[in-house]
Order: C-alpha cells, then structure tokens, then sequence
C-alpha cells in the first residue's frame, strides 16, 4: 500500500501501475492504483484534521506565503460557475496552497533572504476562503491553514511574515489568522505588472522596455507615489494602468521593499509558487486529466504529505489506530467515484 500510494502521489495512476510491475513485478491495475491511493489520501485527510501538535520540540518557522492555481475538473464540478471562458463558464477549480518556511543562509552574491528547502511544508485543497461576519468559525481553508501553522510552530521563533500576490482573500486569511505577521506583497508580480502596462501603452519594443525599467527603479527602493500617479495618467486609454495604479494602492502598506530587506525578509513568494508547481500542477494538471473535487483533494492531501515529509507521521498514527478492531480493514478500496 505504502509503494502504491507513494507512486500514484508523484505519477498517473496508468505510469504509477507500470512503474509498479516493471519493478517489483506485481501487477496492480491503474484502477486499483487510482483506488487505493485515494484511500491513503482520505486516511490523511482525517489525520491532519485530528493531529495539529506540534511536529516536535523544535518545531519552528517564521514564514508564510499563500497563492492559488487552477486545476481541470468534470463538467459537473463547474456547472453554474463563472469562469473565463468565452461564455463565462469555468473549466477549472482554484487550488489554495499555502507554504510554511524558514530562512536560511541568504544568496551570496545578491545578499537576498532565502529559504531553507528542508524547512519547507505545504497545505492544499480545493476549498472556500471565504467567510462572513456572522460565521462562528474561520473558512475551510483558514482552518487548514491554522493547523498547519500549530504543527509547525509558526511564528514561534523570529520575525512572523507572510507573502501572498495582492488577492484581497490571502489578506483577509492571513489578517484573521495572523494578525502579528508582516504582510509582504510579492515583489515579482509588482514588476510582471508594470511589465504589462508598459507593452499596453508602447507595444513590444524597447520603449516599452525603457518604460518598465524605469517603473522598477522607482517602485522596488520604495518610491511609489510618482509610479502611481504615471499610472493613472495613462488609465483612460489603458484600463490596466488604472487597475494596477488601484492595486499598488491598495497594497501600499505591503510594499515597503527597502525595509523588508534591511530586516533579513524576503520580498518574493517563490515558496508558495513553488509548491504551486511541485505539489499540485506537476501531478494534477497534465494532459487530459479532469479531477472530481473530492479526488483531487485526496491526491493533494497525499501530495502535500509527502512534500511536507509527514508521510511517516500518518503511517505511525494510523499504525496506532488500526489496532481497534474496527479499523483492521481499512485497506478495503472505496466505491470508486
């Protein structure tokens, strides 16, 4: 079970049967693979939720980032949702995905703050971030985030900061779960988007180029105000000058660039974007897949186990239960859906 989950967490259930049979010579067919995997992932799914401890005494990060992706799902899993078809219907689900890391060494040749890799935890599901004043408790997804936060220890040690692309629900997640943390918005979509406003009002070509340049030597050390106020004056011929200039100022208070440097922060959400990439595109958006919500986040909660390097974890806690007579068979494959 554990080489059948294993394999299906990282290769299609068709790649992961082959793999299977090619190297230990039995044979388990992809249907049993795609079973038996999602079982292991509902087995996790109920872990997580139960086990929030700490991961052991020292058990400590400081730094957070969150993101989304889309991934393709059944008809029936965006029926009466608006998308950005042609005929405003959806073919996707938006993954939320979140990364707990520390800091390590920073780069020596640019004196950037970097990740520790090792460090690096992941959370993922396809599920709500939103949630009304009346609620007596945070959304799906903030509660995931908060567990993943207890077991890592976040915030426990060293300066509490979080990362996220300027969308107004990783603010309200990050600002009702951690409202001590440092809200950084990422510094690379900042450039992406006055990139793109400058081939929107030159085209592709050097003036465009010299424009955005220019735009990035006064936004990255801090001087804000002068590219908010050029961006507005191109806004009535290019409505994405206008939106951009309302989402600097929006973010202002998150783009303080020269002041998260000099205290040893990050400026950039590679971490969440690479857990964007390694835990969820690089497994659930190849060619033809189309997931079942409830599939995709079973294979997600495999997946983030594994990146996370909790898989052994889940193993010892279900070793543990499956000493109660009721749960001996628990290896017995679900209904498919």
């Amino acid at each position: 079970m554990r080489v059948i989950a294993l394999c299906n967490a990282e290769l299609s259930a068709r790649r992961a049967s082959d793999l299977i049979f090619e190297s230990l010579r039995i044979p388990v067919g992809p249907s049993q693979v795609g079973r038996k995997a999602k079982l292991v992932g509902e087995r996790i799914q109920e872990w997580e939720k139960s086990e929030t401890a700490p991961l052991g005494a020292d058990a400590s990060v400081s730094g957070a980032a969150v993101d989304g992706t889309g991934i393709p799902v059944r008809k029936q899993e965006v029926a009466d949702r608006a998308g950005k078809q042609e005929d405003g219907s959806a073919k996707t689900r938006e993954v939320k995905a979140a990364a707990f890391f520390n800091l390590g060494p920073p780069d020596k040749k640019t004196g950037n703050a970097q990740r520790d890799p090792g460090s690096a935890a992941a959370a993922a599901a396809i599920e709500s971030a939103a949630a009304r004043d009346a609620d007596k408790e945070p959304s799906p997804f903030a509660q995931r985030l908060a567990r993943e936060a207890e077991r890592r220890g976040y915030g426990r040690s060293g300066p509490q900061f979080a990362l996220g692309d300027g969308g107004a629900w990783i603010w309200n997640t990050v600002g009702e779960l951690f409202p001590g943390a440092i809200q950084i918005l990422d510094l690379y979509h900042v450039l992406e988007r006055l990139s793109d406003v400058a081939k929107a009002v030159h085209g592709r070509g050097e003036m465009a180029e010299a424009l955005a340049k220019r735009w990035r030597g006064m936004a990255e050390p801090g001087r804000l105000q002068p590219v908010v106020n050029e961006l507005k004056s191109h806004a009535p011929r290019h409505a994405i000058a206008g939106e951009t200039a309302t989402y600097f100022e929006n973010n202002r208070s998150r783009m303080d660039y020269p002041r998260y440097r000099a205290a040893g922060l990050p400026v950039g959400s590679g971490a969440v974007e690479g857990a964007c990439r390694s835990v969820v595109c690089e497994r659930l958006k190849k060619s033809g897949m189309f997931w079942s919500v409830k599939g995709a986040n079973k294979i997600l909660a495999l997946r983030c186990a594994v990146e996370s390097n909790t898989f052994d974890d889940f193993r010892e806690y279900w070793a543990e239960k499956k000493k109660r007579p009721e749960e001996q068979n628990w290896f017995t494959p679900p209904a498919q859906e």
